[in-house]
């Protein structure tokens, strides 16, 4: 059931967030101190005591409460829940070079309306942006072939999806629940459409 997955993706979220208290290696512990405020725009470094920031950790920010987010173009992963209910965050700038957003990365951050995929993205992770208040949506000219399940589900507000020209598979539940979506333009290269896709 995707409801206990959910919950033990939180409580394991809510252990690291202790655990990272106590660590030493380019994480949450690093980049706390970009956090000290609420509601802020915060802008994480390409580097951090002479560490390059190429990934952002497992549940690094679950549950922040800064507003926007710029990635640095040194960033290249932004792992499992790296911002799952991060429920003030409405803007995320992505530079270059990132080339995977894993499972939940950005789930239920109720009013994220603003980003722009980069170009460099190659892989999007289930339900990377489930629940999200995305207005619009394009892959023109990135690399991804798929969108896998529930990428974009219960995003109420999504209303256009465009650059589907090198998707060769829609996964299950990967627009579920977008109401607002009333069109989308597919093409020849595409092979599957999973259950209840849209």
């Amino acid at each position: 059931d995707a409801g206990i997955a959910l919950k033990r993706l939180s409580d394991l979220c809510d252990t690291l967030s202790l655990e990272y208290a106590e660590a030493s290696t380019v994480d949450r512990s690093s980049l706390i101190g970009l956090v000290k405020n609420k509601n802020v725009s915060i802008s994480i470094p390409e580097t951090i005591d002479g560490k390059q920031v190429s990934e952002i950790d497992l549940c690094a920010f679950y549950r922040d409460d800064f507003s926007s987010v710029s990635l640095p173009s040194s960033l290249r992963k932004i792992d499992r829940a790296a911002f799952l209910r991060c429920d003030k965050l409405n803007s995320v700038t992505f530079s270059e070079g990132i080339t995977t957003i894993e499972k939940n990365a950005f789930r239920h951050c109720e009013v994220l309306s603003q980003m722009t995929l980069p170009t460099s993205l190659t892989t999007l992770g289930t339900h990377s942006f489930d629940g999200t208040n995305i207005a619009e949506i394009s892959f023109v000219g990135l690399g991804i072939t798929e969108l896998p399940e529930g990428v974009f589900s219960n995003c109420e507000k999504l209303e256009k999806v465009e650059g589907l020209a090198q998707i060769q598979k829609i996964g299950d539940s990967a627009f579920d629940g977008c109401v607002r979506l009333s069109e989308v333009q597919f093409s020849l290269q595409l092979r599957e459409i999973g259950v209840g896709a849209f």
